[in-house]
């Protein structure tokens, strides 16, 4: 009886260990220099099978004398078409240790984005049970489900991953769509399973 109830006091230790283990997403998203490459597959309908490679930039701007910063393709000079490039679908501000997020539409120019625009907040310290809402001009995106994991990439072993569950919720369609996306310290993104079931795996061997 006594092995049963220190074995209970001890995944309850567990249990209240993971609850309780913090998340600093900002730590993640940090802007990195130079062009990610990634490596792409597509797992549905006809195209299924198929592949492709997208290179992307973290662009910074200015937003009311404050910097801000967007994920774009690289032949996209004008941002318009950042909003599918970035998992969050908004652009980025960060401040103390906060992440700030506006929304971002299809063809929306960045040089109108005010900072009553970014009217998302990402504490600096989250728990693993928490739970991101963003609500976009055609979808809502929850983030949550957050863990640590280990990838591998082009020989690369990656470490403490922060792994998260995206849902996204189409404004008249018929249910959710689920994903997940890897981060890394080091080097932002690193894989992304799209809502489509696009996979995205960053080339660590390009710059």
């Amino acid at each position: 009886m006594r092995s049963v109830f220190l074995f209970i006091v001890v995944l309850s230790g567990i249990i209240m260990s993971f609850l309780n283990k913090e998340v600093r997403l900002y730590k993640y998203l940090q802007p990195g220099a130079g062009t990610m490459t990634f490596n792409c597959t597509y797992n549905t309908f006809q195209y299924k099978g198929l592949h492709d490679t997208v290179t992307l930039n973290y662009k910074k701007f200015i937003v009311e004398n404050e910097a801000a910063y967007c994920i774009v393709r690289t032949n996209d000079s004008n941002y318009q078409y950042s909003e599918p490039a970035n998992f969050l679908g908004s652009a980025i501000l960060f401040r103390n240790d906060s992440i700030l997020l506006a929304p971002l539409g299809w063809l929306k120019p960045i040089d109108s984005l005010t900072l009553k625009d970014f009217r998302y907040a990402i504490p600096p310290v989250m728990k693993l049970t928490d739970s991101v809402f963003i609500s976009l001009n055609d979808r809502d995106i929850v983030l949550s489900d957050f863990q640590y994991d280990t990838l591998t990439i082009n020989g690369t072993r990656l470490d403490n991953c922060l792994k998260i569950k995206t849902t996204e919720n189409y404004i008249g369609y018929f249910g959710p769509l689920y994903g997940a996306v890897w981060l890394s310290k080091a080097y932002g993104i690193v894989k992304w399973i799209r809502a489509t079931e696009r996979t995205e795996i960053r080339d660590l061997t390009k710059p």
